[in-house]
């Protein structure tokens, strides 16, 4: 009986390590095409997608005193309101400033200061009281992730 039993039991034994063969070698099985339809290791990767877009900062007079990290590519807005508002400009490569026209009078005056490459910048805007320097360290943008290989 003892022996009976054992046999029984390597043949169970036997019968579940080929049903897990079975079922791992289906999983890990190249899929079939669909009727009329071909696979190809050519065939496109579907869409990634794309990489996020820098944030906007907006700025204003009460951020003077302030250094902001950018990266390369990003935007921050600069307004500065009262009287006497001149131009804005950068002391440095990082960025360049692009003013900001309105066809009528907001009340203040606004700048795009855009980060072009690595580095630090200087902006300075103001006029009469309202002098404001904001200093900008540019920072690269991360790599974008790599596609993903497919193994077909």
């Amino acid at each position: 009986m003892r022996q009976r039993s054992a046999r029984l039991a390597v043949r169970c034994s036997a019968v579940a390590v080929a049903l897990v063969l079975g079922v791992a070698a289906t999983a890990c099985a190249r899929p079939e095409p669909a009727p009329g339809r071909t696979l190809s290791a050519s065939a496109p990767l579907p869409d990634l997608p794309s990489p996020p877009t820098p944030t906007r900062l907006s700025l204003t007079q009460d951020d003077s005193g302030r250094t902001l990290g950018l990266v390369a590519g990003g935007v921050a807005l600069l307004r500065v309101t009262g009287p006497g508002v001149g131009e804005a400009v950068a002391d440095g490569p990082a960025v360049t400033v692009v003013p900001v026209e309105y066809e009528s009078d907001p009340g203040y005056r606004e700048w795009e200061v855009r980060a072009v490459r690595e580095g630090t910048a200087v902006v300075r805007a103001g006029g009469g009281t309202r002098q404001v320097s904001i200093t900008f360290k540019v920072v690269a943008p991360a790599p974008a992730p790599a596609a993903p290989v497919s193994a077909w």
